[in-house]
């Protein structure tokens, strides 16, 4: 555990109270009274210093540090609903490199076509551990639409750049595909939809290609959900940063 997020942990004007599994977590990880941890709490990051651990919670006060902002150029993904073997990594890993949202919707090759509330609660928990795990500061937003209509809706604007992975397209992405033909400066957000195992149908594809989508492929092999989307994330997530001079998170 790199640090914790303390926004739901709120006792009073100056202490956090931390039960359920953030406090199993600390407490497999050996931390004691007076030991700190790395800590965020609305817009701030700092160390929250253990005060008292009792059977079932601890509890301790936070030492706000700096104000961080939210980036201002950003990764968002779009998730054909695949099998959890697929689901479960590409969420923990997405979050782990670092991306503002994800935006998962059954297709017509999904091999289910909806999310219960127990299965949403989990998608939420492995976000926001791969977040503490690997110190990212911002948890990605996950949201469950049963169409993708309503999606492309809510992307729709001048200042997302929009790619679609698509194993049948015959060109191939590179570095300068993304950095010089479109332009990845010029856009605040770039969004990359992903399709389940056995990909999008024809209609699904040009209704993509409609809403401003741009077909890309990772080369010849045909990749599986997880790998595609991965990949790209982290290759992306890569090329902002040099972009715009910053640091990974």
């Amino acid at each position: 555990m790199r640090f914790i997020f303390l926004d739901e942990y709120k006792r009073d004007d100056k202490y956090f109270e931390i039960n359920g599994d953030d406090y199993r977590h600390l407490i497999a990880n050996r931390y004691q009274p007076k030991d700190m941890i790395k800590a965020k709490y609305g817009d701030y990051i700092g160390n929250f210093v253990i005060c008292k651990i009792s059977s079932t919670y601890l509890f301790g006060e936070f030492f706000p540090e700096k104000k961080i902002e939210n980036p201002e150029h950003y990764i968002s993904l779009i998730l054909g609903l695949p099998k959890d073997r697929a689901l479960f990594p590409t969420l923990e890993k997405s979050a782990e490199i670092g991306i503002k949202d994800i935006f998962i919707t059954p297709t017509v090759n999904s091999d289910r076509k909806d999310i219960n509330e127990t299965k949403f609660e989990r998608m939420k928990k492995i976000v926001k551990e791969s977040c503490m795990q690997s110190g990212n500061y911002f948890i990605p937003c996950i949201n469950y639409f049963n169409s993708l209509s309503i999606i492309l809706e809510k992307i729709k604007d001048d200042y997302t750049l929009k790619l679609l992975l698509d194993e049948g397209y015959i060109e191939n992405i590179n570095p300068f595909d993304i950095y010089s033909k479109y332009c990845i400066e010029n856009f605040s957000r770039v969004v990359i939809f992903v399709g389940p195992e056995g990909g999008i149908n024809e209609n699904e594809k040009n209704n993509l290609i409609k809403s401003g989508f741009i077909s890309i492929s990772l080369g010849s092999n045909i990749l599986r959900t997880e790998t595609a989307a991965i990949g790209t994330i982290f290759f992306l997530k890569q090329l902002q940063n040099f972009i715009y001079k910053r640091s990974f998170f």
